[in-house]
């Protein structure tokens, strides 16, 4: 899709060409896809190189993108389909939007440079094992060299012949949606909204099956870089929502982080409405799969939103009794589940009265015939049932 309607002779040609870099990044990188069906190209003289806006509009300067080669022009598109898929949009914001864009252009650059076997194009940002680390410690190592005078970059792509006039917090190849409206002020704001949930939803998509991609292939050095960024990605979308399910889901109770100023001598002594407690989420487990990365994940957002312990309720022949175990001590629980009994588990969680919210890990499905449970619960289907 083309937002201009008159084009030169060297528009339509750079199109065709980003076209082609396009469907040759996704053949080489096919879980992307879903994202690029969505991308809207657009000969944009205004960026010095190429840019992505958030809504899927992708920008380069034609006589730019037409002097690369052939596999320069499909690193270029893969790079700015990558900012969309694992999302920097959400995190190039702020004053030190700058630095995080190009904190992540060295670890895209360089993950590419091993996933696509092709070399960082002249000019762009290359520093090889960028993509071995966290963004958040790239982040903190082009902050201190930024702070010592290192002069930060001006594009992603190119050194321009003049260099703009414009602060640390100005746009690099992740465009905010503030230049989007200045730049194309024709849009209507309906529109810029559908096409950014479209892209998000796309994003979405291509991260879940990059995860499975990666997951199936041979082991490399290649993939598990891939494979290790996508999860983050991925972790992080279904960890916020299942914080935000929580927070919705905790009993509306208050309490202290700390003890009161006020209770002298008395470390029992809470104001009214108050105590001094956190509260207790039921966790059954009723998968085959092993579940410890699901309760080191769970130790993190349980955090939060004050919960003191999870009570694990097992499935499965010889399960026993609810154990409960203090959030703290989660991650190095053995963790051992079991599948069967899942409906005799439930009755007894419906009985039990000092239930406030439940998670149900299940590889089969959401057992409706269980009935209406007196606590909030979340159901959350692995998939990894045995065939």
């Amino acid at each position: 899709m083309l937002d201009a309607p008159l084009l030169s002779a060297e528009e339509a040609q750079a199109i065709d060409a980003a076209r082609n870099a396009l469907r040759r990044a996704v053949m080489l990188l096919p879980y992307l896809q879903p994202l690029a069906r969505h991308v809207r190209i657009v000969p944009e003289a205004r960026t010095p190189s190429a840019a992505v806006f958030a809504s899927g509009r992708l920008a380069f300067r034609p006589a730019w993108f037409l002097g690369l080669g052939q596999a320069d022009q499909v690193f270029v598109a893969a790079h700015q389909l990558l900012h969309l898929a694992l999302g920097s949009h959400e995190r190039c914001v702020g004053p030190a939007a700058r630095i995080v864009n190009i904190a992540e252009d060295f670890a895209i650059n360089d993950l590419l440079r091993t996933v696509l076997d092709i070399e960082v194009p002249s000019g762009g940002l290359d520093c090889p094992g960028m993509a071995c680390f966290p963004a958040a410690r790239i982040v903190d190592a082009v902050t201190a060299r930024h702070g010592k005078g290192e002069i930060l970059a001006e594009d992603a792509w190119s050194q321009p012949a003049v260099a703009p006039e414009r602060g640390e917090a100005a746009p690099f190849d992740v465009l905010d949606a503030l230049t989007e409206r200045l730049w194309f002020p024709d849009d209507e704001p309906a529109a810029r909204a559908r096409a950014g949930a479209a892209i998000a939803a796309a994003a979405r998509h291509s991260v879940a099956l990059g995860v499975f991609h990666e997951r199936v292939r041979p082991p490399m050095e290649a993939a598990s870089m891939l494979r290790r960024i996508f999860d983050e990605r991925f972790e992080a979308d279904w960890q916020w929502a299942l914080q935000r399910w929580l927070q919705e889901a905790a009993p509306p109770v208050r309490g202290f982080s700390r003890r009161s100023r006020r209770q002298g001598e008395t470390a029992e002594f809470v104001l009214r409405g108050r105590r001094n407690a956190g509260w207790v989420l039921d966790l059954v487990l009723d998968t085959a799969a092993p579940p410890e990365p699901f309760l080191a994940a769970l130790q993190r957002v349980g955090d939060p939103v004050g919960i003191d312990a999870i009570r694990i309720r097992r499935c499965g022949a010889g399960a026993g009794r609810p154990e409960l175990v203090p959030l703290d001590e989660l991650p190095y629980h053995p963790g051992r589940g079991g599948r069967g009994r899942l409906p005799a588990v439930l009755q007894a969680l419906a009985q039990d009265r000092s239930a406030a919210a439940a998670l149900v890990i299940t590889d089969g499905e959401e057992d409706q015939s269980a009935g209406s449970l007196p606590c909030p619960v979340l159901w959350i289907v692995t998939g990894d049932a045995p065939a």
